[in-house]
């Protein structure tokens, strides 16, 4: 459109412009109080003078007028798929976009909000509102439009949201009247001590109107077993004690009963994962005699902050003829009976180095020590030219538990360690060092026949080096050399010493990383990832139970070293577990414990504020959409059943013109024809 308008451009500033008008005033009123002849010719030409300076300019604008916009956020967030939330935004939606189809000088900008990647940082609204905001012209805004369920967790954002200039109305999707349930995790452990009991404290709340507060029960399932179930109020504080069995993660899946007609029982579960540690490792050592490796084995087991070492070294030789007897031989008694009989379940590992049978201990405390094994206790003994004697511990009732015969003799030559097909397998070794023919030699090993277990290395002619074997519920390692210390001592560049004692005790004492047997089942985000480790072989399939009980079948792929692998996508969050047959692991996958899944009952507490400071309207789906209206600018924006959309009227410049009003030429001619008057008049 053409409009004209009246505009001043004055030649110089206001301050000196508004300085000669005063000069000019002043001066007029002195010669009208002296009467001077020829005043009011002098007034006009200081007149016109003065609007000359002022510039007058008229001023042709060419306008567009812009539309009106009306703002809709819709929240997408997984509360939102709840019931009928779903069909309710998008009808209202479908009826907002039909509204303002039918009006003139109104668009629609619309915003959905997606759901936080897993939940886990709940329902952010006020953040994409504000961002939203920023990107419509203040001027142009008729109006926002929130539909949710009001289930929002960045409030602090929306209080600083602030008036927006225009009214925001909020459609509320769901049920006002539901009910729902609501388990409450207010502490878990980070850490815990295995085979001490750790509370967990939780809390069951029933949300919504009419909810009825009273008893429900508590389950919880340790890595798939159940280990509690427990009758709790609702609504106060419990500590639900749970006791780690062994060191690792240990995952929980807490669940309480279901409310009667509740909204969902998505909050009703809680994954926790509770790091198990041993408080201390008591570890019995015992050297039957003084040589070079003895230090390797003190240091290797005193480099873990986490062990206790009780350690013993008998002094005398087997060729010395000191008649001595054995128990006047040290400042302090061996403590035997107190140690194999007293206190030898306390301890996690026995290891005899070098060990020889002198009278220190009585056939009675070996026969002990073997029934500690098979009931799950842990026995290394690494061995030397003793074993092959008549003291060797072989002749006694360990024997039993020992997983090699002697055969006879020594191998007295130079040899590199060598991983076996086994030992290429088996966590303890399978990635040990940077290969065998990097390795530093030994110069003795102990023939013997294998009994049982595993042979993860090797010597010249492919004697056995190092066995596991599982007995009963426990295990025994046998290294059958003394000359490991070579590898400390760096001798042709040694070899992983230190690291090949720690994964031998660890496995003992039954790491569970260590594992030969094994099946895992790790998650990242929404990734499951399945790993199975076995000695015998690779691949094969595993079967995947979701949280809804449903099963798929995925087949392993080697990845080498015994280890097969699967990776899938998992939609849904919860427990999931797998099993190959003989083994099962669990894992929970996606946020169960997420932000947005702990409160599930639709609420207008949260939106209600900043509907009201900006001259809004709060509006339940359930009941009916509100009439959607244009208003005034000036008008209220919201009433009983309606929603108003203001109008604005905004517009841009296309094109602006200025034509001076006083043309120079006649300025000039009517300031010499005044002056001329004024001169003339005042001559007469």
């Amino acid at each position: 459109m053409n409009l004209g308008t009246l505009a001043l451009s004055p030649f110089f500033s206001w301050q000196v412009t508004g300085a000669l008008v005063l000069v000019c005033v002043t001066f007029v009123i002195y010669a009208l109080l002296i009467r001077a002849r020829g005043t009011w010719l002098r007034l006009a030409f200081l007149t016109l003078a003065i609007v000359t300076l002022l510039n007058p300019q008229w001023v042709r604008e060419e306008r567009e007028g812009l539309s009106d916009v009306a703002l809709v956020v819709v929240d997408e967030s997984q509360s939102q798929s709840l019931g009928e939330r779903r069909g309710q935004a998008e009808a209202a939606l479908s009826e907002i976009d039909a509204f303002v189809a039918g009006q003139r000088n109104l668009e629609l900008a619309l915003r959905r909000v997606p759901p936080a990647r897993g939940g886990s940082e709940g329902t952010r609204l006020m953040e994409p509102l504000s961002q939203a905001l920023a990107d419509i012209q203040p001027e142009r805004l008729a109006g926002v439009v929130v539909i949710s369920d009001g289930v929002i967790h960045d409030r602090a954002a929306g209080a600083g949201l602030g008036a927006v200039g225009a009214p925001v109305h909020v459609l509320l999707t769901g049920n006002r009247n539901v009910i729902d349930r609501e388990l409450v995790v207010e502490r878990v452990p980070e850490f815990a001590l295995v085979d001490r009991p750790v509370p967990i404290e939780l809390r069951v709340e029933d949300n919504g109107v009419g909810a009825a507060s009273g008893r429900a029960r508590i389950t919880v399932r340790q890595d798939g077993r159940t280990v509690v179930e427990q009758e709790v109020s609702v609504g106060r504080n419990v500590s639900v004690w749970v006791t780690p069995e062994r060191r690792g993660p240990m995952l929980l899946d807490v669940e309480v009963t279901p409310l009667e007609g509740e909204v969902s029982a998505l909050n009703n579960r809680a994954i926790l994962n509770v790091n198990a540690v041993r408080d201390r490792l008591r570890v019995l050592l015992i050297s039957g005699e003084p040589h070079p490796g003895e230090r390797v084995w003190r240091a290797a087991l005193k480099a873990d902050p986490a062990v206790d070492l009780v350690h013993f070294t008998i002094l005398r030789l087997p060729t010395s003829r000191d008649r001595t007897p054995v128990n006047q031989l040290s400042l302090i008694p061996f403590p035997t009976e107190q140690l194999f009989e007293e206190q030898l379940q306390d301890f996690d590992l026995v290891v005899f180095d070098r060990y020889t049978l002198r009278g220190v201990l009585q056939l009675r405390y070996l026969r002990n020590l073997a029934q500690y094994v098979e009931e799950g206790g842990a026995v290394l003994v690494s061995t030397g030219p003793e074993f092959t004697g008549p003291a060797s511990l072989f002749h006694t009732p360990i024997a039993s538990v020992l997983p090699t015969a002697p055969t006879g003799g020594l191998v007295e030559q130079g040899f590199t360690p060598a991983l076996s097909a086994a030992g290429r397998r088996h966590p303890v070794t399978s990635d040990l060092g940077n290969g065998a023919e990097e390795w530093g030699r030994w110069f003795r090993l102990v023939p013997a026949r294998t009994r049982g277990g595993d042979v993860l290395m090797t010597g010249p002619a492919n004697l056995p080096l190092l066995v596991l074997w599982r007995v009963g519920e426990g295990r025994v390692a046998q290294l059958l050399s003394d000359q490991i210390w070579f590898w400390a001592r760096g001798l042709e560049g040694g070899g992983p010493h230190g690291e090949l004692l720690r994964r031998a005790a660890h496995w003992l004492m039954q790491e569970p990383e260590l594992e030969e047997e094994a099946l895992r089942l790790t998650a990242d985000g929404d990734t499951l990832t399945v790993s199975r480790q076995s000695m015998v072989s690779e691949g094969g399939v595993v079967t995947v139970t979701g949280p809804d009980g449903t099963k798929q079948t995925i087949a392993l792929s080697p990845a080498g070293n015994g280890l097969s692998q699967a990776t899938l996508t998992v939609e849904q969050a919860g427990l999931y577990s797998a099993s190959d047959g003989e083994r099962m692991a669990v894992a929970g996958a996606g946020a169960v414990n997420a932000l947005e899944f702990q409160s599930l009952v639709p609420t207008d507490a949260h939106l209600r504020p900043i509907a009201g400071a900006n001259d809004g309207g709060v509006f339940w789906l359930a009941d009916g959409m509100p009439a959607l209206r244009r208003v005034s600018a000036s008008a209220s924006g919201a009433g009983e059943g309606w929603a108003g959309l203001r109008r604005r009227d905004a517009f841009r410049t296309l094109r602006l013109s200025q034509v001076p009003l006083l043309p120079p030429a006649l300025v000039l001619a009517l300031l010499g024809v005044l002056a001329a008057l004024g001169w003339w008049r005042e001559s007469r």
